[in-house]
């Protein structure tokens, strides 16, 4: 009963119970004051979809209740998990596609925060999505980075035009695996004497490019500031972690491979034959000492911080200067590894968007010998 109660409740808890992004305050052209984020039309299907499965649970319960033992009644069971099953896999993919907005919402929002229509310009770009929270999160840096551009200022006068107004900045979106990319370029021509104001200066793009790593984004401008390119994973993946120091830099390792650390006395430490180990009867614990990663073995040193970890049947200990805990961390650029050494880490972010480098543990246990 409690696995079936679970079973419920899992999708239930994905219902969305307060709005995920409103218009900005003062918004006249983006829709009414409040507007939520999210796109009313996906929430019917979902919420019969979960009735459904309520039904099919609640069948299930009343059958095992009845306490028969018959062969058709486990029969009938059978079906009932397999079809509670597969519509808790629709919920999942549906709860996920809750949140997703378009990226003309998004378009009509940062028009109305900058003060300058925006279009977009490829077909495509209507059917690309992206989380309302990473779109409402968006919508104030990249107001910010267009004001900043010069882009709301009119540029050169169109001959046939004899007002100078500025024109619609113009987006192009495309989707690539798990990413969205939006190349806005500008609508009008700079006017002479522009340069300044294409060029932001370190004070005014440090925030901006903080707010944007905030939701896991990536920022390419334009030297000249005729364009920049945004690129943001659809559904931010994150993955449990434990970090931990070593030196000055921040690592860390998936959550499910780390067990334990412990501090021990350098003295404690073995080598023989090029093999480094811990010995605590019963166990020989192999420890992973490289210059590339692990602190040096420093004799003056009297205590050791290990980070005990375990891959398959292989248990290690590793050495850091310091275990800070458990974080849920946002991963990107997972075919961009950074390497170091014998080493390829795996570019994480903490919500504050500071990098942390993630571990490969099965890189890491390949470099235990066998013993």
């Amino acid at each position: 009963r409690a696995r079936l109660s679970a079973l419920t409740a899992t999708p239930a808890q994905s219902v969305p119970t307060k709005e995920v992004g409103t218009a900005p305050a003062g918004d006249k052209d983006g829709g009414a004051q409040g507007e939520t984020w999210v796109r009313p039309h996906l929430l019917p299907p979902f919420l019969a979809a979960l009735r459904e499965l309520t039904a099919t649970l609640e069948a299930m319960l009343a059958l095992y209740r009845q306490g028969t033992n018959a062969l058709s009644d486990w029969d009938q069971l059978g079906q009932s998990l397999a079809k509670a099953t597969e519509l808790n896999a629709a919920l999942r993919r549906q709860a996920l596609q809750l949140h997703l907005v378009p990226v003309s919402l998004l378009i009509q929002r940062l028009a109305a925060e900058s003060g300058l229509p925006g279009e977009i310009e490829n077909d495509n770009g209507f059917e690309a999505e992206l989380t309302g929270e990473t779109a409402a999160k968006l919508v104030p840096p990249l107001a910010a980075l267009i004001k900043g551009l010069g882009w709301t200022q009119a540029g050169q006068p169109d001959p046939l035009d004899a007002v100078k107004t500025p024109k619609p900045f113009l987006v192009r979106a495309e989707r690539v695996g798990e990413f969205l990319t939006l190349k806005v370029k500008r609508g009008n021509a700079p006017g002479s004497g522009a340069n300044r104001e294409n060029q932001l200066v370190p004070d005014e793009l440090s925030p901006i490019e903080a707010a944007i790593a905030e939701v896991q984004g990536r920022l390419k401008l334009d030297p000249t500031g005729g364009w920049f390119c945004l690129t943001v994973p659809v559904l931010p993946a994150t993955i449990r972690s434990v970090i931990f120091q070593i030196g000055k830099e921040e690592y860390a390792l998936p959550a499910r491979n780390y067990l334990y650390h412990l501090t021990i006395k350098q003295q404690e430490v073995w080598e023989s034959g090029g093999f480094t180990f811990l010995y605590r009867y019963p166990q020989v614990i192999p420890l992973l000492f490289t210059p590339n990663l692990s602190p040096s073995l420093d004799r003056e040193e009297q205590d050791l911080t290990l980070a005990l970890i375990e891959v398959g049947r292989i248990r290690f200990g590793l050495p850091v200067t310091k275990v800070e805990g458990y974080q849920e961390l946002l991963r990107t650029d997972s075919d961009r590894p950074v390497v170091k050494g014998p080493f390829s880490f795996a570019k994480t972010y903490r919500p504050n968007g500071r990098l942390v480098l993630l571990a490969d543990p099965n890189e890491l246990a390949g470099l235990i010998p066998e013993y």
